[in-house]
């Protein structure tokens, strides 16, 4: 019996040589998307990027060499490539974008064309197990053709996490939101509703720095008296944490800001919770769930209060110690849905006894259930509830309330 190849075999086995890149070749605006052990990373670039199995190659950014990478199975889209001569891990990051530079002519080290891509470790859902970063490989063995090198000198741990050079690459590129909800009006009582607000935050590997304004604001006639009653909620936030002291670990700091307004009072007028240093831990995450910390920050607090009280408005101050404890995660639902949730609880601490009071927790909690419509717009619903017991104490309001809303969010660089 004969063996015949089909047509469609030729010419795909024809054009695949024809397409595979060439010498001093280069191919830009490569993304990784997956980091496995040993060094394996996937490109999202494949055959029909002119990759074939075997491809050598030179990784580029915008800093400078990277490593050296060998092809070990390519797909239409994506491809998985062996990372070697790595001289520093931190360049090998999902947040960067690299140019391929082919190396078709000169020779891998001694070992790295045996290898096999294999599923080294299987989770739960059958997966290969994903890891935060790949390993700095200095060259074991040089050809006559490399310039050999001297290693870089070791990075204290100060260096790698706040040398000039690292503040200088996380500061570089920031991005933003705004957000809002469309307006509402009630004839009966001629009220109107709306809340709106901004985020801005860098887009780094190693810092995040960030800050938000968050505004709702109502007000409505009383039917008996004619007079206009105006209720504000007012939420400010700035903060920095440094990513990946160690695999799972950051650190961060963060403060808040408040404002509450009912009527005539503001209760509190001002709250600030300055968050001194704080640790965030990474749990065990999915393909379905994403940014999974819990975190731990002792919080400074100040507070002012109005009360209103026969048309006359007096002021108290209070300070204090709350430990502050955070849940946030997100889970995704395909490409187009999100669900993120953060819950802050914050005991206070009670000097006297030493004691933690955990009904004094003043505790927010948000789930933000997203809609992309587009790259850069988006449709959110938010549910936010709020406890506080000081309210309650000095301006007898009720102590939980909740807030729900209809955001419109537009994305955009800066």
């Amino acid at each position: 019996m004969k063996f015949r190849m089909p047509w469609t075999a030729i010419v795909f086995l024809i054009c695949n040589s024809l397409w595979a890149i060439g010498l001093d070749e280069q191919i830009e605006n490569i993304r990784i998307k997956k980091i496995f052990p040993e060094n394996i990373v996937e490109f999202n670039i494949g055959y029909a990027d002119g990759i074939t199995k075997g491809s050598h190659a030179k990784l580029r950014n915008v800093d400078g060499y990277v490593s050296r990478a060998l092809c070990l199975r390519v797909g239409e889209e994506k491809s998985h490539w062996r990372l070697y001569r790595i001289v520093d891990h931190e360049r090998v990051s999902k947040d960067y974008t690299y140019s391929l530079i082919s190396m078709q002519e000169s020779e891998p080290d001694a070992g790295i064309e045996k290898l096999k891509f294999k599923p080294y470790v299987l989770n739960k859902d059958n997966k290969r197990k994903e890891i935060p970063y790949v390993k700095t490989d200095l060259p074991p063995l040089l050809s006559e053709s490399d310039n050999p090198f001297e290693p870089p000198p070791e990075k204290s741990f100060w260096q790698k996490h706040f040398g000039s050079y690292v503040r200088k690459r996380e500061t570089q590129h920031f991005n933003g939101q705004f957000f809002g909800s469309p307006l509402s009006r009630q004839s009966i009582n001629d009220a109107e509703t709306y809340h709106y607000g901004f985020k801005i935050k860098n887009k780094g590997r190693k810092y995040d720095l960030y800050a938000s304004l968050d505004r709702y604001q109502s007000q409505m006639k009383d039917l008996s008296s004619g007079e206009r009653i105006r209720n504000e909620n007012t939420q400010g936030l700035i903060g920095w944490e440094v990513k990946n002291l160690t695999p799972y670990w950051s650190a961060f700091t963060e403060t808040q800001y408040w404002r509450l307004r009912y009527g005539e009072a503001y209760t509190p007028k001002d709250l600030y919770l300055v968050g001194l240093v704080g640790f965030k831990y990474l749990m065990q995450e999915r393909k379905w769930l994403k940014n999974y910390y819990l975190s731990y920050i002792p919080i400074f607090e100040q507070r002012t209060t109005e009360n209103a009280d026969n048309f006359q408005v007096d002021q108290e101050k209070r300070t204090g110690l709350r430990h502050g404890l955070k849940a946030e995660f997100e889970i995704l639902f395909g490409e187009q849905f999100t669900l993120s949730h953060q819950t802050w609880f914050r005991p206070k601490h009670d000097f006297a006894t030493w004691g933690i009071d955990t009904n004094d927790a003043l505790i927010r909690s948000e789930s933000k259930f997203s809609m992309e419509i587009t790259k850069k717009f988006f449709m959110d619903y938010i549910f936010v509830f709020i406890d506080d017991k000081v309210s309650r104490e000095l301006s007898n309001i009720p102590r939980s309330n909740s807030i729900q809303t209809v955001d419109f969010r537009y994305y955009f660089e800066i």
